[in-house]
């Protein structure tokens, strides 16, 4: 009875473990195959990831060839434009000069030198040199090292100026003649435009004016200045004194001029204005004197200076704030 019973449980052991093992291989199978589908799903995504990664990266070289031909295309045309605009501002230069072959070429490459080393192109050098020559002297052109200077200075002070070589041209060569520089020997001529573009770049970085309107105020004293034997450092001075004064630009010219021509006049003043001076113990002689400098000059009508009526009455109502202003700042 034990035995038969034994082997009956036995049976449904086994069954039950076979049972097991069938559930267990099937679960195993269907496990599987998922993994396989989930494994070619990730293959395929795999797939077509690569192939829009492979078409991004069309795009983007698509793009960037186009991006290239459009930039290279731009610089071409700014080259031929700036090739055009060089060979017009020859061909005017020439027109202005009568050079022709060699000094034209010698003058090229000087002009692309200065764009090189100074900025800017070759046409604005060339734009500068014309200025130059028309309002200087055509004949500077046969000297190229001195013409060369010039646009030196030229562009060296248009870097205070925004970059406006055409401003700075009209600049040096506007106190040049206002102080009636002698061109007879260009190189000479070259080293005077250099040393007033110094003074006038040195004066803007000390003083309240720029170099704008000290070019305006010289437009009004320079010539004046140059007639009263003042130098162009004291002139240069004087306008940043009276800018400083409220007295700005052609202003301040003006003034100065004014005030120049009034004692100027030496003994030969109103006789009511050079007897109170007189009395005032001012050398009205020296006032006149070319061999004095405008520092000098002005030093000796110190005398008057608390006395306002006199001033006044010297330098005139219109000008009396600019007389006082120099015989103040004398020294300076």
């Amino acid at each position: 009875m034990f035995v038969l019973l034994f082997l009956l449980n036995k049976k449904n052991n086994m069954a039950n473990l076979v049972e097991y093992f069938l559930k267990l291989t099937t679960n195993a199978d269907k496990q599987l195959e998922k993994l396989g589908g989930l494994t070619r799903k990730l293959g395929d995504d795999a797939g077509k990831l690569g192939n829009k990664f492979e078409s991004a990266l069309s795009v983007l070289a698509n793009t960037a060839i186009v991006d290239n031909i459009q930039r290279a295309n731009s610089r071409l045309q700014e080259l031929s434009e700036s090739g055009i605009k060089l060979d017009t501002s020859m061909k005017d230069l020439q027109a202005i000069t009568g050079a022709t072959g060699e000094t034209l070429d010698v003058i090229e490459a000087a002009a692309r030198k200065s764009a090189l080393t100074f900025g800017g192109s070759a046409a604005d050098s060339v734009e500068s040199y014309k200025i130059l020559l028309s309002k200087l002297s055509p004949e500077i052109a046969k000297n190229v090292p001195a013409l060369t200077a010039m646009g030196n200075s030229v562009s060296v002070m248009s870097k205070s100026m925004g970059g406006d070589s055409v401003a700075a041209a009209n600049t040096l060569t506007t106190a040049m003649n206002q102080f009636g520089v002698d061109l007879s020997d260009p190189l000479k001529a070259a080293g005077q435009m250099n040393y007033m573009m110094n003074i006038m770049s040195q004066s803007a970085k000390d003083g309240s004016a720029e170099i704008p309107n000290i070019a305006k105020a010289l437009e009004e004293s320079g010539a004046m200045a140059q007639l009263a034997h003042v130098q162009f450092s004291e002139t240069a001075a004087a306008v940043q004194i009276l800018d400083k004064a409220g007295k700005v630009g052609a202003e301040g010219g003006h003034a100065l001029s004014n005030s120049l021509a009034i004692i100027g006049q030496g003994r030969f003043m109103p006789k009511s204005t050079l007897d109170a001076l007189l009395k005032a113990g001012v050398d009205v002689n020296g006032l006149s004197d070319k061999t004095k400098s405008l520092g000098q000059r002005m030093s000796l009508l110190k005398p008057i200076m608390e006395d306002a009526a006199l001033v006044s009455l010297l330098f005139g109502k219109e000008n009396v704030t600019a007389g006082a202003t120099l015989i103040k700042q004398s020294d300076t």
